[in-house]
């Protein structure tokens, strides 16, 4: 199998565990990817699975540089498929698709299968070169045997805009059942050498950037009804978080409010693991960010942690707390929407721990990688044992 992603595959959740139960399930697992920027490298050690070969190329450069290394990329996927001659090549998002296709072009007996993670469709601000990328993926999206996305909405949408024949599948951004859950204190020592104490903590894991309600989000602890911590942790977006670090400090909120830009990973799942609430929140805008239930990575931490989370009103998210209990809505650029939202989970302690169990049913049952990818996994591990 051979799994081609123009980015850090330790970013995606769907790719660490697609190559991992592959590999566990027999299946040699070639992941070519395109090395990443030295001060975004944070993922440290992930386990991709025993059968899985890490594939570097380039040199975490942008500019020209990138375009050189991405044809490079290109030529290394079809040498590793005329030599290792994969049963399948899976192209993740627009640039991994696109070298998927060209493999599958030169070796039609290559399978071709596309993953796809985000995508918006909107081609504003494309330029020639993105609007030739574009034209590329779609005529790939329509030869592909299978075209995989994160949510039934996302799938929809696509196969109108791609005039796709065959229906998409739809896996979403889940963790396995088997996904270890344990603090190891790294987060408290950091408080305590701050001399900070906190009743409970609240968290945002991911960008530190605009559209997300970071912003809203920290205005609305001055609302906050308890000694409870905000605590951001992920990799920051351009100088938003700056902006937000000036914010806190006009707020006089620097003792309640703490950033953790680009964590390793040992620190993120302790700042998970030591949280009671998760703030999941997108501004509208683009296509993405309607349909996140069940499919932002943040949402589905929160799910493993078996925490309940603070969610953004939009039908999408709307629709899934009325049937799953697992969060509270509030307006995404409302501070008091999100403080009364906060409020009403951690004051109130039965409500809190309904919500718990409610989290924890809906991971067991159905918002596990196991559960969504099985019939994706049935399906490519029939046709590699049948080779």
């Amino acid at each position: 199998m051979l799994l081609v992603i123009w980015a850090d595959p330790a970013m995606y959740i769907a790719t660490i565990f697609t190559a991992r139960i592959l590999s566990e399930q027999g299946v040699s697992v070639d992941l070519l990817f395109r090395t990443p920027n030295s001060h975004l490298d944070v993922a440290s050690d992930v386990d991709f699975g025993p059968r899985s070969r890490m594939l570097p190329v380039g040199g975490g450069c942008t500019g020209w540089r990138d375009k050189i290394d991405y044809v490079k990329f290109i030529i290394k996927a079809v040498k590793l498929a005329w030599c290792e001659r994969p049963d399948a090549v899976i192209g993740c998002n627009t640039l991994g698709i696109d070298a998927a296709f060209i493999v599958n072009l030169i070796r039609p007996k290559t399978r071709l299968i596309y993953y796809n993670f985000d995508f918006d469709v909107s081609t504003k601000g494309l330029g020639s070169l993105g609007w030739l990328l574009r034209w590329v993926e779609l005529i790939a999206a329509r030869r592909a045997e299978i075209t995989i996305f994160p949510a039934p909405g996302r799938s929809a949408e696509y196969k109108a805009m791609a005039q796709l024949k065959r229906e998409p599948w739809s896996v979403l951004n889940c963790f396995p059942l088997s996904w270890p859950r344990q603090k190891t204190g790294e987060l408290q020592r950091l408080l305590v050498s701050k001399g900070l104490v906190f009743d409970r903590l609240v968290v945002h894991l991911g960008s530190i950037g605009p559209f997300h309600g970071i912003e809203a989000t920290i205005r609305s602890v001055l609302k906050w009804n308890g000694n409870w911590g905000l605590i951001f942790a992920g990799i920051s977006i351009g100088s938003y978080l700056e902006e937000m670090q000036k914010l806190v400090l006009e707020l006089g909120l620097a003792n309640r409010v703490i950033f953790f830009p680009s964590v390793p990973y040992s620190l993120w799942f302790d700042c998970l693991y030591s949280a009671h609430l998760g703030i999941c929140l997108y501004e509208p805008g683009n296509l993405s960010h309607t349909y996140m239930a069940g499919t932002s990575q943040k949402f589905n931490n929160y799910l493993v942690a078996g925490i309940p989370s603070i969610v953004s009103n939009s039908p999408d998210f709307i629709a899934f707390v009325e049937h799953h209990k697992t969060s509270k809505v509030a307006h995404p650029t409302n501070p008091h929407s999100i403080a009364q939202a906060v409020n009403s989970l951690l004051c109130d302690p039965e409500e809190y721990a309904f919500y718990c169990r409610s989290v924890k049913h809906a991971f067991e049952s159905e918002f596990n990688f196991e559960k969504q990818f099985e019939p994706i996994l049935r399906l490519l591990v029939d046709a590699n044992h049948a080779r």
